[in-house]
C-alpha cells in the first residue's frame, strides 16, 4: 500500500491483457497458471517490451526449473 497499484489477474492471458492496457513497473507472476503458464506470458512481454521486469515465483523445486 506504499504508494503501489496492484493489477491482479488470475491467467496468463489475462495478465498480458492487463500488460497491454496499463503500464506496469514490474511484474511479479506465477510460473504455473491457467490459458497462458509463466513462461509464455514474459515470452509475450520480452517481445512487446524487452526491458520489462519480472520477478518469477513458483513452487516448483526441481533443478530444471529454476532460473539464475
Amino acid at each position: 500500500q506504499a504508494g503501489y497499484e496492484v493489477n491482479v489477474a488470475h491467467d496468463g492471458q489475462k495478465a498480458l491483457e492487463l500488460f497491454k492496457k496499463y503500464p506496469i513497473d514490474l511484474i511479479v507472476t506465477d510460473i504455473m497458471m491457467p490459458n497462458m503458464d509463466g513462461y509464455d506470458l514474459i515470452g509475450e512481454v520480452q517481445y512487446l517490451a524487452p526491458e520489462q521486469p519480472f520477478l518469477f515465483i513458483t513452487a516448483k523445486t526441481s533443478e530444471p526449473d529454476k532460473i539464475y
